[in-house]
């Protein structure tokens, strides 16, 4: 998932924007597909920086973040505290009946066992 996605996204639950998001693995892009031609790739709120557009200085540093995919990660709305995970790179932004499953919580397994892995600080998920 590219950092610029937090611009687009918004929690199923409450419709909030932007979240929170706690990267546990970051991979690096080759350089033939960094450059897209248009910047900033965000209108609104730059998720690489943590700011809106509007605080950022005039030239912020896009080839930087497009040289940057999340892997794994969480993501988290501070308007109602749902928290969403981000597998081999794709949110999985499941509705609150849907999260609940079987399946989505062995990801959330997966994801605390990584979070360990990526940083023994954090032993649990939001």
């Amino acid at each position: 998932m590219k950092y610029a996605t937090l611009d687009l996204l918004a929690c199923p639950r409450c419709k909030y924007n932007p979240l929170s998001l706690l990267v546990i693995k970051e991979e690096e892009v080759p350089p033939s597909v960094q450059d897209l031609g248009v910047k900033p790739l965000c209108s609104v709120f730059c998720g690489y920086h943590n700011k809106y557009i509007a605080e950022l200085e005039l030239h912020a540093n896009c080839s930087e973040c497009l040289s940057k995919d999340i892997a794994w990660g969480i993501l988290y709305c501070p308007k109602c505290g749902s928290s969403y995970p981000i597998a081999y790179g794709i949110p999985m932004m499941y509705p609150g009946y849907l999260s609940r499953s079987a399946k989505l919580k062995v990801l959330y397994k997966i994801i605390k066992n990584k979070l360990a892995q990526y940083s023994p600080n954090h032993g649990g998920v939001p």
